[in-house]
């Protein structure tokens, strides 16, 4: 009798268990401020769909008065409608899951949100507010103190299952969903992804809205750092840096798109061959070993040199310029892809179904076609996205040194040559096309860098 447990202690039992389990899922939403990064991400977002939307109006009215005001407008409702409406939340406070409340936790009104922005425009938090948010223990910005507010994780229930319909049973046992699913928590991937897409639209669609011509030359409208008729400026000769910018970004893409499709192909079958074929591995390694050790500008430099005027000659000045940047670059950056290709082909090859499809009689060609290939496709896609980068980087600091595209042909890279030499006086034939070149690279990284967590099941969280 005095071994068997007694009511009052089985009751008590169960009430800690209940306590425990209330620590471990409790039922209150997080109240947590957000970190310093994601808010400034989400305000760098917010100010590119402003500067949009901006853009637009000043396009469609010349730049008369009536433009400026409604670009105010849009810049008042945008951050003071839309958080009232949104629950303190703007789309790219939305996009990364946090909100601004007032500092008793209720909802925003019109007057705190307009006045929260008054006190953002007119304090130059553009400088300041980056510095006192990274020395302020309460991670405020100056206009959160001013207005009594602070920036949180959106409040979030404790987490309950979910009973899924069939659709989205199928969509789980695919791998894209299963991918897409772990790329949406990468909220940097998702936001690099929302501005790469501004871009895109912005060099493929923008022509059509700004229909100045890149290469019209006006003398009286030379060194202009912004007027209406040229938002971003003309160069010497008058010519406008926004139409430039728009027409060069095509190049440059394509520039970095077709290198990285020739790196990664040439990387992806040497690779395969060299982890597959064991005959063939060390003569490939060595020879990728060679590649390695090239130094990699001096011999862009010599090749475009040589190449260069027989190309020019044969295919036109911009086409044979295209075709030898497309292949100079993409031929000396298929190396890194080529080693990780290699590993993960031998890593592959000593599985089972391998060694059940050898046992089966398969040719080598059909495995590595329908049971390797697909199974190193993931490293390969988050390559192809570093490769475009780096190929974009590549050709910019070509056209810089001159041996890039004829003048009269813009790239991002040969707007920067053009406008070193007159720095001082129109800063913005610099600024603009070396902001787009970073804002890319960067867009193209973070992609880089969802990808390879969503597609790493190692890496998962």
């Amino acid at each position: 009798m005095a071994n068997q447990p007694t009511t009052n202690s089985g009751r008590n039992g169960d009430d800690d268990n209940g306590q425990r389990l209330e620590r471990i899922q409790p039922n209150v939403t997080t109240r947590e401020l957000a970190p310093r990064d994601r808010r400034f991400v989400a305000r760098f977002l917010d100010n590119i769909i402003v500067f949009i939307l901006t853009l637009v109006i000043v396009l469609v009215f010349n730049g008369s008065a009536l433009s400026v005001i409604l670009a105010t407008l849009i810049y008042f409702f945008y951050f003071t409608g839309l958080m009232v409406q949104l629950d303190g939340q703007t789309p790219g406070k939305r996009l990364l899951g946090i909100q601004v409340v007032k500092e008793n936790d209720t909802p925003l009104s019109i007057g705190d949100a307009f006045g929260r922005e008054i006190v953002y425009s007119i304090s130059g938090l553009f400088w300041i507010g980056p510095i006192w948010l990274l020395f302020d223990r309460q991670r405020k910005a100056l206009h959160d103190h001013a207005v009594g507010t602070r920036v949180i994780w959106k409040g979030r229930e404790a987490s309950k299952p979910k009973k899924l319909d069939l659709a989205e049973q199928q969509e789980a046992r695919t791998l894209v969903g299963d991918a897409w699913r772990q790329f949406r928590k990468h909220k940097l991937a998702i936001v690099a992804v929302a501005v790469l897409l501004v871009i895109l639209v912005g060099v493929f669609v923008g022509p059509a809205l700004w229909t100045l011509d890149p290469t019209y030359i006006d003398i009286v409208a030379a060194y202009q750092i912004s007027s209406p008729e040229h938002p971003w400026g003309t160069d010497s000769l008058g010519r406008d840096t926004l139409a430039r910018c728009l027409q060069g970004g095509r190049v440059s893409l394509a520039i970095g798109v077709s290198a990285m499709a020739v790196a990664i192909s040439i990387g992806t079958l040497v690779g395969l061959a060299s982890g597959y074929f064991q005959r063939l591995d060390n003569p490939l390694m060595r020879f990728t070993d060679i590649f390695i050790a090239l130094p990699q500008l001096p011999l862009l430099l010599v090749l475009m040199m040589l190449f260069r005027e027989p190309l020019k000659a044969s295919f036109g000045p911009e086409g044979g310029v295209f075709i030898l940047m497309v292949s100079v670059i993409g031929g000396l950056q298929w190396m890194p892809t080529a080693r990780l290709v290699r590993g993960e082909v031998l890593s592959v090859k000593s599985r089972e179904f391998i060694t059940a499809a050898n046992a089966l009689g398969s040719r080598d060609g059909r495995i590595v076609r329908n049971h390797i290939l697909p199974n190193v496709l993931s490293p390969v896609i988050v390559a192809a996205t570093f490769s475009i980068a780096s190929a974009i980087i590549t050709e910019s600091a070509l056209s810089f040194l001159g041996l890039g595209f004829p003048p009269d042909f813009p790239t991002w890279g040969r707007l920067l040559f053009d406008g070193k030499d007159y720095v001082t006086i129109t800063w913005t034939l610099v600024f603009w096309p070396g902001m787009l070149i970073s804002l890319t690279v960067l867009c193209v990284n973070f992609i880089g860098d969802g990808l390879r967590d969503a597609l790493d099941p190692r890496l998962r969280k």
